[in-house]
């Protein structure tokens, strides 16, 4: 089967970025909790911070996410690993013309929304990450919806 071209480029950036994320995942799964990179990246914040107070209030929450997210790295790793592999088969099956494909792929796309507040903690910060990613998660949904009927059931 021919597929639209559409379609075809959002299979390829979901597999890719499937693909990547996975990697990424499992590296943080194989690292441990390092205070010199909680340090490293608070000396980074620290460079653009202006003195204001907003700046502050984000470098404060910035800094518990970094460092919950730090000392749960293995956890969030493992998740994010696991949840980007089966991603990975949800792209698959959609490769091999599968509905069920966009199914998979979307409720597992939903599921790693939650995981910058579950790992990290809830905050405007995390908040405003999770609807960053929720924007791009939601462009997806829309585009591959469009092409569902060139999925067989």
């Amino acid at each position: 089967m021919v597929r639209p071209k559409l379609l075809r480029i959002l299979i390829y950036l979901s597999f890719i970025g499937s693909f990547w994320n996975m990697f990424v995942g499992l590296s943080n799964a194989l690292s441990e909790p390092s205070i010199e990179r909680y340090e490293t990246f608070m000396a980074n914040v620290d460079q653009i911070d202006d003195g204001s107070p907003e700046m502050e209030i984000m470098r404060e929450q910035l800094s518990v996410y970094i460092s919950n997210i730090n000392q749960n790295i293995v956890n969030f790793g493992a998740v994010e690993f696991m949840l980007n592999a089966i991603s990975l088969i949800g792209v698959y099956l959609m490769y091999k013309n599968k509905r069920i494909g966009f199914t998979v792929y979307m409720i597992v796309q939903l599921l790693m929304l939650g995981s910058p507040i579950y790992f990290g903690s809830y905050s405007m910060l995390t908040v405003s990450i999770t609807i960053f990613y929720a924007f791009f998660t939601m462009i997806f949904f829309a585009l591959y919806s469009s092409q569902l009927k060139y999925l067989e059931e």
